[in-house]
């Protein structure tokens, strides 16, 4: 069956970079995560050199103690974005770091970070864990 895709989603589809081609494919499509085209551009996106990079990175979690925010070097960024791309915790390589993370979750859901606030800015001079910046 031909599925009639507008310039838009075609544009999506023939993108050289496999997390798009396989978001594409289960999110506006809507084709099952068993078909042939799926399972085809997931293989590709987890074999990529740069999701292998940000798998990497994450199994640095919880990496150093966080100053700001929005460091996007922190391992916590990197594993956000391989969630964002759709990798699973059974996916090789992450099982390890999604329960290293699922150790500091607090009670009511929220995950605690390592951040160091500076005694200038208030804070202890020190690196602690927390559920975030006070």
């Amino acid at each position: 069956m031909v599925i009639p895709l507008d310039d838009r989603i075609e544009w999506l589809l023939t993108s050289d970079e496999p997390w798009t081609k396989y978001r594409a494919l289960v999110d506006l499509l809507e084709l099952p995560e068993g078909s042939v085209e799926v399972e085809a551009a997931r293989d590709k996106m987890l074999n990529h050199p740069q999701v292998q990079q940000l798998i990497e990175n994450a199994s640095g979690w919880p990496g150093y103690a966080l100053k700001r925010h929005n460091d996007a070097k922190h391992p916590m960024y990197k594993l956000s974005t391989l969630a964002d791309f759709g990798l699973k915790v059974a996916d090789e390589g992450l099982s390890e770091v999604v329960e290293a993370v699922l150790s500091h979750q607090s009670p009511e859901g929220a995950f605690e970070s390592q951040i160091l606030i500076p005694k200038a800015f208030g804070g202890s001079g020190q690196e602690s864990w927390s559920l975030g910046f006070v």
